[in-house]
């Protein structure tokens, strides 16, 4: 596998990670989230923040600013 087919399998594998988190949220928020299912997710997506930031590909402002908007999201369910 040559350089550029390992940045596409990383940015295809970080954005299904966001999928795969969003869909979790969104899931929460239908069954109207407990307070430690919240502070888990704003875990979670720390967590995923931290990595991002870590990253060195070029995805990864795309990413922050996905995680970015999650985060407010999660935010504005809380605060309602």
């Amino acid at each position: 596998m040559d350089e550029w087919q390992k940045k596409q399998q990383k940015e295809y594998e970080e954005l299904h990670e966001l999928r795969n988190f969003k869909s979790r949220i969104e899931y929460g928020n239908k069954k109207s989230l407990s307070l430690t299912a919240t502070g888990n997710m704003f875990k979670e997506l720390d967590k995923l923040m931290e990595l991002a930031k870590n990253q060195t590909t070029m995805t990864t402002p795309r990413l922050l600013r996905h995680l970015d908007k999650m985060k407010a999201h999660l935010e504005s369910m809380v605060n309602n």
